[in-house]
């Protein structure tokens, strides 16, 4: 209504600023209220008045009213306002907050972490901690150890340690708030299923899969039994089972339980709301891993439509649509459609979070490794090197964000043909990540299989090749014998036999590959395709070095199988590339 009211009755700019400062004095003795928060900071921020701005923050009630319901607007208006004033959110959350915290104890802790938690989201992560450390010593003095209170500070200082790559001081924290929620209530209780997901996330992130299921499944049974089948409950717990088995390569497992999450939520709440968007987008990432981009693509739109109409532009979840719809894009290699929705995205962020925030720095690497795919080198550089340099300054050195930064950076450097250079960052990414993880850890296996990937490249396959088992092992170990991951790893140990002239070991290994593929998407898939072209080109190779045309009709299936697949997915390199090769058959094995 107020922006109608600005663009059709006030067009001077004299006559607009007189009603604001209007608008503003009327407000600003006004007790603070849902209305007041909502009008007065918009007529100061419109009115560049920043010294009013910072004056109107210190209003405590504000605080407490936007926090209420942290996906409101409001919320992510307060951010906004914070950093108008201030320039700095982490400072202008301290400057506006911190300076009259209430002495009465159960408000003062609800105050302190309600700032511990505006610091949270704002990545501001150093000063939530001692904050949420004060309030948990509060509530034990009130309440003693076995309190609900308790049980709900426990868990936010151990989101901030899970947010800080603290795993090992986060998990002992959670499993204390567990205990206080079964001590206070009996197992069945939603409180306790809070805890066991909050746990099972935990495990998760650690690539800890198989201690995370029965913590997510206990989390979704004790949902059910408290509130039946149609609950929000019930539908995230859903989600959060369909998310590990997302993980875990389980895609077949993964997608009924998505869709049951969806289904709920539509019942609840009907078609436009939040968490239907957010069941639509989850169906559609599941969707792109398994390559079955027609399927997601709608889905993604959906989701973006339902954010837009119900926040407006500005909003995280809208940034998150646009992301994801831009990345379906990317995989797709429909740049020109990805570039404008990537850089949306950004400019949402930035609105809302000011330039240093984990999801600027995500933002900013998709928008690299897009302008990367283009051969942009120049335009991608700067902005992965910027990323990295936000993660560091968020996290500090150990942290998995600021590992994935230096392995993405590295990347770009391994396709520059810099070898170098991607050298020791991938050294560093690894130390970080078996600092962190351990050993046994998919972002483990990843490092040692990039490291790998560049003395294969430089052609020291003796050193590249027990990184390549290492990275095998690992991912055996974590996830089986059926995920991607473990195709890849398969694919990358063949390709390493295969330029040594190791064929025999390189086509078993090649075959696996293929049959975990097939196993997880079927015939349509490009990784599908690609596997059938190596195959094809070993056994040629096979069949030059043991001059035995025994191999030819093999040789053709497999390069034939490739020509087709390769056609139905329109990739034209490939299918030059193969048509090449089967002419160099029929040269070697007329027909």
């Amino acid at each position: 209504m107020r922006e109608y009211v600005y663009e059709n009755y006030l067009q001077k700019n004299d006559e607009e600023k007189k009603v604001r400062i209007s608008i503003a004095n009327y407000f600003k003795d006004k007790e603070t209220d849902e209305r007041k928060i909502y009008e007065f900071p918009y007529q100061l921020y419109n009115l560049n008045d920043r010294e009013g701005m910072k004056n109107a923050l210190k209003d405590s009630k504000w605080l407490l009213i936007a926090t209420e319901d942290r996906n409101s607007s409001r919320y992510f208006e307060l951010t906004e306002y914070i950093r108008f004033a201030y320039g700095d959110t982490c400072i202008g959350i301290k400057e506006s907050f911190t300076a009259e915290i209430p002495e009465e104890l159960s408000l003062k802790s609800i105050y302190l972490m309600d700032i511990g938690i505006l610091y949270d989201f704002n990545s501001c992560y150093g000063e939530a901690e001692p904050l949420f450390k004060q309030a948990l010593e509060i509530n034990r003095k009130i309440h003693g150890e076995y309190h609900p209170s308790v049980a709900t500070a426990l868990n936010n200082l151990a989101l901030i340690y899970y947010e800080k790559g603290k795993y090992a001081e986060a998990e002992p924290l959670f499993k204390q708030s567990l205990e206080i929620d079964r001590k206070i209530h009996n197992e069945a209780h939603p409180d306790v299923a809070a805890s066991l997901n909050n746990l099972a996330e935990l495990y998760e992130k650690e690539g800890r899969y198989a201690e995370a299921e029965p913590l997510y499944k206990q989390s979704l049974e004790i949902f059910r039994k408290t509130h039946g089948e149609n609950h929000p409950a019930v539908a995230q717990s859903l989600n959060n089972l369909a998310g590990l088995y997302k993980e875990e390569g389980k895609y077949a497992e993964a997608e009924p339980l998505y869709k049951q999450a969806l289904e709920i939520r539509r019942k609840i709440y009907g078609e436009n709301h939040p968490n239907v968007a957010t069941s639509l987008n989850n169906l559609a990432e599941l969707y792109r891993k398994e390559s079955r981009y027609t399927e997601a693509e709608p889905l993604y739109k959906q989701s973006l439509e339902i954010n837009r109409k119900i926040h407006g532009e500005n909003h995280p979840n809208v940034a998150t649509s646009l992301n994801n719809l831009a990345l379906l894009y990317y995989e797709e290699g429909r740049y020109a459609e990805a570039e404008p929705l990537y850089k949306q995205s950004l400019e949402i962020r930035r609105k809302i979070y000011g330039e240093n925030h984990p999801n600027i720095a995500i933002s900013l690497n998709n928008l690299a490794l897009l302008y990367e795919k283009e051969g942009k080198y120049a335009e991608a550089k700067p902005l992965l090197k910027q990323s990295l340099e936000i993660n560091k300054k968020i996290y500090g050195e150990n942290h998995p964000d600021v590992a994935q930064s230096l392995n993405n950076l590295a990347e770009f450097y391994y396709e520059e043909g810099k070898y170098a250079e991607a050298k020791p960052l991938l050294k560093q990414s690894l130390e970080i990540r078996r600092k962190i993880y351990g050993e046994n850890h998919p972002d483990v296996a990843q490092s040692l299989n990039n490291l790998a990937g560049i003395y294969y490249k430089e052609g020291r396959y003796a050193e590249a090749e027990p990184l390549f088992k290492q990275a095998l092992e690992i991912l055996r170990k974590i996830h089986g014998e059926n995920h991607p991951n473990v195709a890849t790893s398969l694919n990358n140990l063949a390709e390493l036999y295969d330029e040594e002239g190791r064929y025999a070991e390189a086509e078993p290994l090649f075959k696996q590959a293929l049959e975990i593929l097939r196993k997880i998407y079927g015939e349509n898939d490009f990784s599908v395709a690609s596997i059938f072209f190596e195959l094809g080109t070993l056994i040629i190779a096979r069949i030059i070095e043991e001059k035995n045309p025994i191999y030819c009709n093999e040789a053709r299936s497999y390069l034939i199988k490739a020509r087709e697949l390769f056609l139905r997915l329109n990739y034209e390199d490939p299918i030059e590339k193969t048509n090449y090769f089967l002419k160099k058959l029929d040269e070697l094995c007329p027909k």
